[in-house]
């Protein structure tokens, strides 16, 4: 069991943390949205290797979210529901562990889980660019150029 005082931090940290992501995640969707749907910093690993990185797709996807569209961002960037729902889970963990005042429900995730993410951006990267350069797909039009 936590104090009320203890709730009360546990609670500004919950917000706080939440509108600044949100808060920054919707100025930097709005700026790629404002530059046409590129990235505000190009990516360095396209431009020297010809293939995509490992985030690459990653500012399309956030604009897609913003306007509720989960296919697409997907689409763009495939790690983007793993990453939606880690980040919903550890969320409404925190939300559970605040208004019921027991801190159990933190307790009970697993940080092993977290494995997944990298592992689901490396297979991600891979498959991405194996099709763009055995198969010549490229869902993203970037890099059609090189492998048409």
């Amino acid at each position: 069991m936590m104090t009320k005082k203890e709730r009360n931090k546990m609670l500004f940290i919950l917000v706080s943390v939440n509108l600044i992501f949100i808060l920054l995640s919707a100025l930097y969707a709005h700026e790629v949205h404002s530059a046409g749907g590129e990235g505000v910093v190009s990516c360095g690993f396209k431009h020297v290797f010809k293939l995509y990185c490992p985030g690459c797709g990653g500012s399309r996807s956030l604009v897609h979210l913003f306007y509720l569209d989960i296919i697409s961002a997907t689409l763009a960037y495939p790690p983007m529901p793993v990453l939606l729902f880690f980040y919903v889970d550890l969320n409404m963990r925190f939300s559970l562990a605040v208004t019921s005042y027991d801190t159990h429900y933190i307790k009970s995730f697993n940080l092993n889980r977290l494995i997944i993410i990298p592992v689901f951006i490396l297979i991600s990267f891979i498959i991405r660019n194996v099709l763009l350069v055995c198969l010549g797909i490229d869902y993203l039009g970037d890099l059609s150029i090189y492998y048409s």
